[in-house]
């Protein structure tokens, strides 16, 4: 369930493929907007990408669950900006990595 929020359509009507922005982030932003006039996201200032078999056996990492930080932005270091909540959970993908630094 979400609200809608754009359609692709060849020829501009109703049909064709619908996206939505899911529910519980349309709340939570809803909720955001009213309390603080704005919303704040979660920034690391990193780069990830998935732990594939040839980056894992380079490394030496047994198995390819897991994330891979394969650029920090120099905002980030001169800021020396780290998120607990992203390094206390085991992210299996980077998008689950980039999901927990959001929230």
């Amino acid at each position: 369930m979400g609200v809608n929020a754009a359609i692709a359509s060849s020829s501009g009507g109703f049909e064709g493929i619908g996206f939505a922005i899911p529910s519980n982030m349309a709340l939570y932003i809803s909720r955001e907007l009213i309390a603080k006039g704005k919303v704040e996201r979660g920034w690391l200032g990193v780069s990830v990408q998935d732990l594939s078999y040839d980056l894992s056996k380079t490394m030496g990492v047994e198995g390819t669950r897991g994330a891979l930080v394969s650029e920090v932005s120099r905002q980030a270091r001169r800021r020396r900006q780290a998120s607990n909540r992203a390094t206390s959970s085991s992210p299996t993908t980077a998008r689950r990595s980039r999901r927990l630094a959001a929230a």
